[in-house]
């Protein structure tokens, strides 16, 4: 009896840490000056692992981080544990891609900054070769700079991201692309005086975003697909992207703008 009472006892305990169990996770700093975390982000890795019976503690590394460090940083197992990457890192043989879309794909749509008395200029842009003409704003290493190069449009690609704005403004540069799934609050954020929403345009290619571990955090992989696959039959997963992108989207009416597509 006293041993039955013991395994009891070990079972129930076992059980409650179970319960409680709880997973870390140490994502990302935006590279960006001023930019917040990704509310849209967060809500799916709580939901996702809620779902399983488990808690998360959410942490961002000490560095700021642009594409380049982040993925550097996973393939080493160092600083972060977790992120969102494009499509093309899915091949890399160090990382585990979670192959679940994040995005719907419209991240792959780009709207242009430009400054606001050139809007009529814009409007009658209908090609690629028609835009190539103007100077576009891109770094170097980012993934559009290539996209857009290799589909012969004219890019500044030395710029820092806030000197980008201010080149925008004085007019140094014609426009500057940024996903419709960031450039309301972008735009808001900034606020530079002469610099507006182009109302006509959208440069579109395929551009999708998934999870990322390190190659050795299969349990954590795992976990995670298991709960976004849970927030995709329950409806959850697209509830919570209405949630934080549908009036944003709504408001870039992307459906009756003019469609560059770029190929890769």
């Amino acid at each position: 009896m006293l041993r039955f009472y013991f395994t009891l006892w070990c079972f129930l305990i076992a059980g409650s840490a179970a319960a409680t169990q709880s997973v870390q996770l140490t994502l990302p700093s935006s590279s960006h000056a001023g930019s917040v975390q990704n509310q849209y982000i967060e809500s799916l890795l709580r939901e996702s692992f809620a779902s399983q019976g488990l808690t998360v503690e959410i942490g961002y590394s000490q560095q700021e981080m642009n594409s380049a460090r982040i993925r550097q940083s996973l393939q080493s197992g160092q600083h972060i544990n977790l992120a969102w990457l494009g499509a093309r890192h899915q091949q890399d043989p160090n990382l585990i891609a979670i192959p679940i879309a994040l995005y719907n794909n419209v991240h792959g749509h780009r709207i242009l900054l430009i400054q606001q008395q050139r809007q009529d200029e814009f409007s009658q842009i209908t090609s690629l070769e028609q835009l190539a003409n103007f100077v576009g704003l891109q770094h170097h290493s980012w993934s559009d700079y290539e996209m857009m190069v290799n589909n012969g449009l004219t890019v500044e690609g030395e710029l820092s991201y806030p000197a980008m704005y201010k080149a925008l403004d004085e007019g140094l540069a014609d426009y500057f692309p940024r996903s419709a799934m960031t450039i309301v609050a972008e735009h808001r954020r900034h606020a530079a005086e002469h610099v507006v929403i182009e109302q006509s345009l959208v440069l579109r290619y395929p551009n999708e975003f998934y999870f990322y571990t390190h190659k050795a955090d299969t349990e954590l992989a795992k976990q995670l697909e298991t709960g976004l696959r849970h927030l995709q039959q329950s409806g959850r997963f697209q509830q919570l992207f209405e949630q934080f992108y549908g009036d944003r989207l709504k408001a870039l009416a992307l459906e009756q703008r003019r469609v560059l597509e770029l190929h890769r």
